[in-house]
């Protein structure tokens, strides 16, 4: 298992909010960590992980990361997780001040990483706040949510085009995602058979490969048998996405398991949420990300299992990736 504890113990050093309020190139970074020992998708995968449990952010414009000032995240259960830039000097010394208030838990995250989840109590918190700032009135997977546009939104401002013909053949270079198949359809289908998919599913997310840039196209067919396109900006997290759960949504397919009881969200793994959603979901709970495999439709699927997902939670996050009924 990589420790992912380390890597924000380095990552503080690199980049401390302090010296460093703008961070350093996602390029830099990236190199950085390698030279640390993780592959590629190590690399990638520790990034948008320690995104996740907010301690670093990925300043978008500018294709830079930086550590945050460290914080407080309350989850949806009350309790109050560290955030932020980490040392084991400072772990240590809000231990030396409260021994039994400032609790470590190791927790596994994905497939390969594990982490030190710092949670205090109240009292430790409100003695500790040259640390870790003041606690947070509201939960903060809320105050994230809150700040996140509905599906509803996202659709109405689509500008949907009529074609001519079908919004993909043979020759195009790229790819389709099926949401029935929940899978992209392979490119050794022959031409018949494109035509004949096409036919059979009425909604697609269509991705297509040009010279300079990357097209992604959101393609229906309408009552009158026609089809009709809507352009999304393919290197958009957020709206790559998006689109994925609007085609889910339209095709019927439900992929999210939520377990009331349990308070936890199975979502299968090839299905990532927009940057900031994701960031919510992590810190409704701050804990262990089970792997689970699951079989739908007769095929075996992976699933991620999120933790501290309560009723308050699960209505504002399907406000914004699912379309209400």
């Amino acid at each position: 298992m990589k420790s992912l504890t380390e890597l924000l113990y380095l990552l503080t050093e690199v980049i401390n909010p302090n010296s460093k309020p703008n961070g350093i190139s996602a390029t830099e970074l990236k190199k950085q960590i390698m030279n640390f020992g993780y592959s590629n998708k190590e690399t990638l995968d520790s990034l948008a992980w320690l995104q996740n449990l907010d301690h670093i952010e990925y300043l978008h414009g500018k294709r830079r990361y930086k550590v945050k000032q460290r914080h407080l995240v309350k989850t949806m259960g009350g309790e109050l997780v560290v955030s932020g830039a980490r040392g084991s000097e400072m772990i240590q010394q809000m231990k030396d001040q409260f021994p039994k208030q400032v609790i470590i838990e190791k927790i596994t995250i994905g497939d390969y990483f594990e982490f030190e989840r710092v949670e205090i109590t109240e009292e430790a918190a409100n003695g500790l706040t040259v640390f870790v700032g003041h606690i947070p009135e509201q939960e903060t997977s809320l105050n994230i949510i809150s700040d996140i546009k509905s599906q509803k939104q996202w659709v109405d401002e689509l500008d949907w085009i009529e074609i001519d013909g079908l919004p993909f053949t043979k020759s195009d270079n790229g790819k389709i995602f099926c949401p029935v198949l929940m899978k992209n359809l392979s490119q050794d289908q022959t031409k018949q058979e494109f035509e004949n998919y096409f036919r059979k599913y009425p909604i697609n997310l269509v991705e297509k490969e040009t010279t300079s840039f990357g097209l992604l196209l959101l393609c229906r067919k309408t009552s009158e048998g026609k089809w009709e396109t809507a352009s999304i900006e393919a290197n958009k997290l957020e709206e790559k996405r998006r689109a994925k759960f609007f085609v889910l949504r339209e095709a019927g397919a439900f992929p999210f398991k939520w377990d009331n009881e349990k308070s936890t969200l199975k979502i299968p793994k090839f299905l990532k949420l927009p940057p900031n959603l994701s960031l919510a979901l992590c810190c409704a709970g701050i804990r262990s990300v089970e792997n689970n495999a699951e079989r739908i439709n007769y095929k075996l699927f992976d699933f991620e299992i999120y933790s501290g997902v309560n009723e308050d939670f699960i209505g504002q996050f399907g406000r914004c990736i699912w379309l209400e009924d």
